[in-house]
């Protein structure tokens, strides 16, 4: 899909398998059995309800934790009903995945339909995928078995 309206935080263009979903639900996955495998990975990730020193709290602790060690890029949808901004003003969401984005040098993009949003993409987590951050898409990759006509 495309996607227009998103930022490009750091540019670049990169092929794997589709890995995330809720931040959340990620960072309390991390550390156990079924902890989210980001190697050769597009990370998606999105939220809704977190205030913004949550979110930097748990891209943090990730990033630290080495989860995130050997993912290929970034892409993060939507933050519904998560402030823009940290109550003291100090924080904003937009420089906590720019500090993402630089710490790990991949390719990201910020704000793509995917999260808590009624006009959102289906992401088919596992499939292969291809992520250019300055054409601001995200494709999926099919492969055609056969064709007839």
């Amino acid at each position: 899909g495309e996607a227009p309206e998103a930022r490009v935080v750091r540019s670049g263009r990169a092929t794997g398998r589709l890995v995330g979903g809720n931040l959340a639900l990620v960072s309390s996955l991390c550390g156990t059995p079924w902890a989210v495998d980001c190697r050769g990975a597009i990370v998606v990730l999105e939220d809704v309800g977190e205030a913004t020193y949550r979110l930097d709290r748990m891209l943090t602790q990730l990033r630290l934790a080495g989860a995130f060690a050997g993912c290929v890029g970034v892409a993060f949808g939507m933050c519904t009903d998560c402030p823009d901004t940290t109550d003291d003003g100090t924080r904003t969401v937009d420089a906590i995945v720019t500090e993402l984005a630089d710490a790990l040098q991949v390719p990201t993009l910020q704000g793509i339909p995917v999260g808590h949003i009624s006009d959102q993409w289906t992401v088919p987590f596992g499939a292969m995928a291809t992520l250019d951050a300055d054409a601001r898409t995200l494709s999926v990759s099919t492969t055609v078995l056969s064709q007839s006509h």
